[in-house]
């Protein structure tokens, strides 16, 4: 008896050091977009969400309004210019996904200004300018009760 149960044991180890935790595994991540050499493009070049994944994009509202242009033009190297490097990005409009009573003396009243800033998407707190930014945070036709501490 005390030689098979060292038999089990010793074969239990032996599963068991082939078994790998899921949280041991590692993922790859692989973010993917057009490869520019310089050369491509005279003039520079404009890179939008639609180039590359690294910018923020909503799919279901088809909104993605950061860009990237690089100005080619008079550089002989690889190295890009302080002065020809200009990251941009602009306010769009986003309905709610719940529906709200009109607000009297607002614009917009069924949408919220949003704007992707590099890759994460903000709400202006004022619909023409961007001057004061925060998280989204909540945006459902969902019923939710909110408790002070609760996140």
């Amino acid at each position: 008896m005390n030689r098979f149960t060292t038999i089990a044991l010793v074969a239990l180890l032996a599963i068991a050091a082939f078994i790998v935790p899921a949280s041991a595994q590692m993922d790859a991540i692989e973010v993917r977009s057009t490869v520019y050499n310089g050369t491509d493009a005279a003039a520079g070049v404009s890179i939008t969400p639609a180039d590359f994944a690294g910018f923020f994009y909503d799919i279901d509202d088809n909104i993605g309004s950061e860009m990237l242009n690089i100005t080619t033009e008079g550089t002989t190297s690889r190295t890009i210019a302080e002065s020809n490097l200009a990251y941009s990005t602009t306010i769009e409009q986003v309905d709610y996904a719940a529906d709200f009573e009109a607000e009297a003396g607002t614009s917009n009243n069924g949408s919220y200004p949003v704007l992707g800033l590099f890759a994460e998407k903000y709400v202006a707190l004022d619909d023409n300018s961007p001057d004061e930014l925060v998280k989204l945070l909540l945006d459902s036709d969902d019923k939710y009760t909110l408790r002070t501490g609760s996140a």
